[in-house]
Order: structure tokens, then C-alpha cells, then sequence
């Protein structure tokens, strides 16, 4: 039931990316509007920050996504109650996701890592919504 909780909570991580996504692609219009005539460096600048911001967001949700399916495909194994977590890594490993030797951690701990990133995503995402508006605000 938790790997199942777990990745409830990470799919929100898609709306988040669908807007940021969106913030980014404001942005870069906003470098080039805002590059044209009397406009100030400050909001190109910010403009320029809000689009990192966004790229960070992107990887940030690929990490989430990948954990959100990951998760889900544990919630839907097969036999006893946990979930065969020394196999999960196993994989990981053969596909270089995670280092050879790491320590095996309970689902708990693996939900809250990956709660953290959720959490990373949606600052990410705050960042650029402050910078764009205050892009705009400065003009």
C-alpha cells in the first residue's frame, strides 16, 4: 500500500512539469522581447534565470516520473506484502541508476527521498513563477 501512496503522490510531479514546461517556454519569448528596444537588462536577466530554472525543473521531473512508475510497478508485484526491494536495486544497478554496493533502505525512506525531490520540482517551479513576475513588473 505505501508504493502505492508513494506514487500517487509523485504523479502530481506531472502538473508541475506541464506548467514549468509552459513558464519556460514564457521565458525564452520574454529574453527575446525584452532583448528588443529600451528594455532593461534586468528583465532579460531574469528572464534568463526563470529558463535555467525550468531546465532544472525538467530533470527534476524526470527523476519524480521515474520514481512515480517505479513505485508503481512495486504496488502492482506479485506475493507477499513488501515488495522486493534487493531486485528493484538490482536492476538500478545493471542500468547504472544507482551505485554498485549501496545500502538496501526500506520503501519508507525511498518514498521520503523521493517526496524531497517532488518538493524540489515544485520550488523550482515557484522560482520561475517570482522571476517571470518580476520580469514584468520591472518593465
Amino acid at each position: 500500500m505505501l508504493a502505492a501512496i508513494g506514487a500517487a503522490l509523485l504523479a502530481q510531479g506531472e502538473r508541475l512539469d506541464r506548467l514549468s514546461r509552459l513558464l519556460t517556454m514564457l521565458a525564452i519569448i520574454g529574453i527575446a522581447w525584452f532583448s528588443e528596444g529600451e528594455a532593461s537588462v534586468v528583465s532579460v536577466s531574469l528572464c534568463a534565470v526563470a529558463t535555467a530554472a525550468g531546465v532544472a525543473e525538467i530533470y527534476v521531473a524526470l527523476r519524480v516520473g521515474l520514481d512515480a512508475e517505479l513505485f508503481g510497478m512495486l504496488a502492482h508485484e506479485d506475493g507477499p506484502d513488501a515488495p522486493d526491494l534487493a531486485r528493484l536495486d538490482r536492476g538500478l544497478q545493471a542500468c547504472g541508476l544507482i551505485a554498485g554496493g549501496s545500502e538496501h533502505r526500506s520503501l519508507a525512506p525511498r518514498i521520503a527521498g523521493a517526496r524531497r525531490l517532488l518538493m524540489l520540482q515544485g520550488l523550482a517551479l515557484a522560482l520561475q513563477i517570482t522571476l517571470l513576475a518580476t520580469a514584468g513588473a520591472v518593465q
